[in-house]
């Protein structure tokens, strides 16, 4: 999906920025099992790592939970409501 797709499908699941973890990864499975199986858990595809960054950075900016890293090569941006 490309960077505003993504940006407003986000927008359109989160009413509360803060309620919320933002990441990246390129393995989104072995991440949903870390963060302990989400019932709440959403993901998508990124063009590249750079979009998925910048993504990432944006709702981070706005007050979602989370931090960088990601692997290697990571392009998927998932968020997930904190229970």
């Amino acid at each position: 999906m490309n960077e505003d797709d993504i940006k407003k499908a986000i927008t359109k699941k989160v009413q509360r920025y803060a309620d919320w973890t933002i990441g990246i990864t390129e393995h989104p499975k072995n991440r949903k099992g870390g963060h302990g199986d989400p019932e709440k858990w959403y993901k998508w595809r990124a063009s590249s790592e750079t979009v998925a960054r910048r993504i990432e950075e944006q709702f981070i900016s706005k007050g979602m939970k989370g931090g960088t890293g990601g692997g290697k090569d990571p392009k998927y941006v998932y968020i997930f409501k904190n229970e």
